[in-house]
C-alpha cells in the first residue's frame, strides 16, 4: 500500500525504501518513511489482530489510585 492510503489489515509493514518496520491497525493512513521521509510503498509483514483490545483501553472514569 502507498503512502497516503489507508491500511486494509492491522499488522507489522516494511517501508520499500529502507526497510523500516511499522506497525498499523486497519484504518490508519500509511506515513512517510520514517527514516528518510520520501514517499513509499508499505509491504505487509505480519498480519495481526487489532493492535488494541477493548480490555486494555481504559475506561477514564475508572480511577487506578
Amino acid at each position: 500500500m502507498n503512502t497516503g492510503k489507508d491500511a486494509l489489515s492491522s499488522g507489522l509493514y516494511s517501508s520499500d525504501c529502507c526497510d523500516w518496520e511499522m506497525a498499523f491497525d486497519t484504518g490508519d493512513c500509511f506515513c512517510r518513511c520514517p527514516v528518510c521521509a520520501s514517499l513509499c510503498e508499505w509491504e505487509l509483514l505480519e498480519p495481526r489482530g487489532p493492535l488494541f483490545s477493548s480490555n486494555e483501553i481504559e475506561d477514564p472514569e475508572h480511577k487506578a489510585f
